[in-house]
């Protein structure tokens, strides 16, 4: 689970107890007090530096009942067992990883905010904004989609992979992701503008999701689950028509063809449909020029409205807050003035929180004219934006970690791209936008058919499969005697 730095949250100690009673816990309780943290999302055993030691009375049974640091929060045992802790100690490889959220009767909770993951959100989105925009072309991101698709796999991550996910996507120490996700989604009801938020899961139909992953995201994502086929050349059309119908069609064949060795793709989809506060006059929408970069322009549909609207003004920019409908939203133009650049402008929002922002303006009566445009932006691949921010270990076939999402081991599973798509449409009533981003986690190893030319001598059996009885044996030599 790597979604935010997620490091020593308390002292405290949990013991986890399997097939014995508490009153067999409590040797364990007095003689495995030194088992210590190795990183954030697991815990190493460091009892003894004599791992042969015999089992006296110092080591009495613990019936499979360990103590583990809860580092942060979250607490989940390996599937091993001891019968007492000297074997526990004799396992040098022993380590708990994290996932889901800790038993609050039992020990401190991480905190749940809503606030945190925004900020946390902005700045990551930040970080993927500068990497594409410039003057000369559209650019449109859902920092949101991104967040939410990356934080639902964070939560099958463990070890280094997920510590990578925490700190390119600014986690705070304490934060409860997936909480403070599931807070942030109950807030998206009942507006006067309509945001749809969907997520969704697509297992390979034999693949198995491990349950605390498959119940972190339903019950904290209100994610749906359905197993695909994808050996199916075609599967891949099943999720780009959930997208369609949870984007009113605006976001259209996110995903090509998939790889039969794909186990696992994780989507989420966003639609907004707002109106402005005060609507555009459409009799006032004329022909005007809007400037490229270099010093030519084009012609476009320029809307005009005057009304008391929040604005400031500094040497770098002017901005104007232009709100929806019952400002439960609001769309900010920020343009840079004569001089500057759309890069040099972003270096100084970087350091600067929407809410910062948003404090420093002011309201007067404002004139402003602002184009009618309608783009879309994708299917772009994130990859290599992603693994140049630090999150690179998702992507190997060697390190990944996904032991929280299935039962599996390192670099069994790998994440073979992640995928974005958006699209906006802006008018004298309002706007619509929409966008869709993917998650795709393949298998690894080698991806090419087995194949057996039976063309050479070879042996054959015949068995019995209800009995195991092995019925006949025998070589083919040559099938023409």
């Amino acid at each position: 689970m790597k979604n935010i730095l997620i490091v020593i949250l308390t002292m405290s100690w949990l013991t986890l107890t399997i097939g014995c009673d508490s009153s067999k816990s409590s040797d364990a309780n007095s003689s495995s007090s030194a088992i210590s943290s190795s990183s954030t999302n697991s815990f190493s055993s460091s009892i003894s530096s004599e791992p042969n030691i015999a089992c006296d009375t110092q080591y009495s049974p613990i019936c499979a009942s360990k103590q583990v640091q809860c580092i942060a929060a979250p607490c989940y045992s390996i599937s091993t067992t001891y019968p007492n802790l000297c074997e526990f100690n004799k396992d040098t490889t022993a380590t708990y990883i994290h996932h889901g959220e800790c038993n609050t009767t039992s020990i401190s909770r991480a905190i749940t905010s809503t606030d945190s993951l925004v900020i946390s959100s902005e700045k990551f989105g930040h970080d993927l904004f500068k990497r594409h925009a410039n003057n000369k072309e559209n650019l449109l991101i859902s920092p949101f989609s991104i967040y939410s698709a990356l934080s639902m796999l964070y939560a099958g991550t463990a070890s280094d992979t997920a510590k990578e996910l925490e700190d390119v996507m600014y986690f705070d120490q304490n934060l409860s992701v997936h909480n403070s996700f599931k807070e942030l989604l109950a807030m998206q009801t009942n507006r006067a503008n309509r945001l749809n938020v969907a997520n969704s899961i697509w297992p390979n139909s034999n693949f198995v999701l491990s349950s605390k992953f498959s119940k972190v995201l339903q019950d904290d994502y209100k994610s749906s689950i359905t197993p695909l086929d994808y050996s199916n050349a075609t599967s891949y059309k099943t999720i780009n028509a959930w997208v369609e119908d949870h984007t009113e069609e605006k976001i259209k064949d996110l995903l090509s063809p998939l790889s039969s060795t794909t186990k696992i793709v994780l989507v989420n989809a966003i639609y907004f449909l707002g109106n402005w506060l005060t609507e555009f006059d459409a009799n006032s929408t004329t022909q005007a020029p809007f400037y490229l970069d270099g010093g030519d322009s084009v012609d476009v549909q320029m809307m005009s409205l005057e009304t008391e609207l929040n604005v400031s003004s500094n040497a770098m920019f002017k901005s104007v807050e232009l709100p929806y409908a019952a400002k439960e939203f609001s769309m900010f133009i920020v343009l840079p003035n004569d001089g500057h650049s759309i890069s040099t402008c972003l270096t100084h929002l970087d350091d600067i929180k929407l809410e910062e922002l948003t404090s420093g303006l002011s309201e007067q009566n404002t004139v402003l004219k602002l184009p009618k445009f309608k783009f879309k932006w994708g299917t772009k691949s994130l990859k290599s934006d992603l693994k140049s921010l630090g999150m690179k270990k998702i992507f190997s076939d060697s390190e990944a970690d996904f032991r929280l999402l299935s039962n599996v081991q390192i670099g069994d599973l790998f994440v073979s791209d992640v995928v974005h798509q958006t699209f906006i449409d802006v008018n004298e009533a309002g706007t619509e936008a929409a966008a869709a981003t993917a998650i795709i986690v393949e298998t690894s190893g080698d991806t090419t058919p087995f194949k057996l030319i039976a063309n050479r001598a070879f042996i054959f059996l015949i068995k019995d499969n209800n009995t195991g009885a092995l019925l006949f044996m025998g070589v083919l030599a040559n099938p023409t005697k």
